[in-house]
């Protein structure tokens, strides 16, 4: 749900990941709310977010930052299908801070060659970026898919 109109930095993050943006819509309160996401100028500190009890603020490579309970992840939810599933093998892609947890926890993590440095360290590999094919490239490297 999108609660106000978009800024320049909504905007700007919905063009990064080719997202349509819905209708402004009043949150009812009902719902319960276990992720959002924060927007700021690109490279914005989010620092002062860090320290606050109860949440995780992890900062996406556009105009963003995930906030979601502390505790709850992409690993997590990985983790929980891993359990439905009966595996707990995994490969990820990413590009962003917000998938350092879930490269953690997976049999090889892959992050785009336009990806965030500290998401590049974590990194299993680095592959192209997003825009040159990188996954498919990642995949071939592997061995997932043939040329």
């Amino acid at each position: 749900i999108i609660t106000k109109e978009p800024d320049e930095y909504v905007l700007e993050t919905q063009r990064y990941f080719g997202n349509q943006i819905g209708p402004v819509e009043k949150y009812n309160g009902t719902d319960l709310v276990d992720m959002m996401i924060i927007y700021g100028p690109k490279g914005w500190d989010y620092k002062p977010f860090l320290d606050l009890e109860g949440i995780s603020v992890l900062p996406g490579l556009s105009c963003f930052a995930d906030v979601a309970i502390a505790g709850v992840s992409k690993a997590t939810g990985i983790m929980e299908l891993g359990k439905v599933l009966g595996s707990d093998h995994y490969v990820c892609f990413g590009d962003s801070q917000n998938d350092i947890e879930m490269m953690k926890h997976a049999s090889t993590s892959i992050c785009m060659g336009n990806g965030d440095a500290m998401t590049k360290a974590e990194a299993d590999y680095v592959t192209a970026d997003i825009d040159d094919d990188g996954i498919y490239k990642a995949c071939i490297h592997f061995g997932y898919i043939k040329e």
